[in-house]
């Protein structure tokens, strides 16, 4: 069965946050998950491989502006759907 982005998402996060950390769509990776610049970084490589996203195909703009959970769902598939189009006009 294939995972939702959501759902990789969380597996993702799950593993670098402690276990006593609720994730939700409204946590803040910053504020609320404690996440650095560093940890960012290596949260979105993991992601986008994981979902064979190149992280090339993301503007600064796009990631200086993730601030949720949420906002990394959106983003993920918003590229999906772009790969797809993409695909099938080829």
């Amino acid at each position: 069965m294939k995972q939702s982005t959501y759902q990789i998402i969380i597996e993702s996060l799950s593993n670098q946050l402690d276990d006593n950390i609720e994730i939700t769509p409204d946590s803040r990776l910053k504020e609320d998950l404690g996440f650095p610049s560093i940890k960012m970084i290596m949260f979105f490589t993991d992601v986008t491989t994981k979902m064979n996203i190149s992280i090339m195909d993301f503007t600064d703009y796009e990631l200086i502006n993730i601030q949720t959970v949420n906002d990394v769902n959106e983003l993920l598939t918003q590229k999906l759907q772009k790969n797809e189009t993409n695909k099938n006009t080829i």
